[in-house]
């Protein structure tokens, strides 16, 4: 009768262990194309602080990314390659019971690079955050390479934040899109 019960016991620690184990190294596995479109607006990444980039972003494997955790794209370059000023809008279709995304933008203060979210920030129309009708995108300018010598409110890098949901189901993430796109604006 003993030997049963500690034979019962054992089962249950060790479907307990896994279950425990489980749990704690479960992840989601994604893998990300970024969708681009929009009037003149080319990604790059940014490889290096002295010279221009010429990588140019077609897709991010975010690789696994466990519940609750964040994930960044970093060392994104936004080219308006056009030939008008544009603003910017961002969207995903990434299912919100798995996680969020974030377009984020640096920009100097007090002789810190500080984080702030991009979205919304055009939203409240902060006047040196470029990509809203205040602070368009120029023909030719890019965005996302820290000046030399930065000066108050200059704005530096830009990088996509992925935040997995804390609650979410595991396992692979199905492709998904995020999009940015430049409107030309109204003469």
């Amino acid at each position: 009768m003993k030997r049963k019960y500690f034979l019962a016991l054992g089962v249950l620690l060790l479907v307990a262990v896994a279950t425990a184990y489980a749990l704690i190294s479960a992840y989601y596995e994604f893998q990300n194309t970024l969708q681009i479109k929009g009037v003149g607006v080319r990604l790059w990444h940014w490889i290096s602080d002295t010279e221009p980039p010429t990588e140019l972003i077609t897709s991010h494997d975010w690789g696994k990314l466990a519940g609750g955790e964040t994930g960044y794209f970093e060392y994104i370059v936004l080219e308006n390659y056009g030939t008008e000023n544009i603003t910017l809008s961002f969207s995903t279709d990434l299912n919100s019971s798995i996680g969020t995304v974030k377009w984020e933008i640096e920009y100097f203060n007090d002789g810190q690079w500080h984080w702030r979210d991009w979205e919304q920030a055009l939203a409240e129309g902060i006047f040196y955050i470029p990509g809203h009708a205040g602070n368009p995108v120029r023909p030719g300018q890019m965005i996302g390479m820290r000046p030399e010598n930065p000066q108050d409110l200059d704005v530096g890098r830009i990088r996509i934040a992925l935040t997995v949901a804390s609650d979410a189901p595991f396992g692979s993430v199905d492709p998904f899109t995020i999009t940015v796109t430049g409107t030309e604006l109204a003469n």
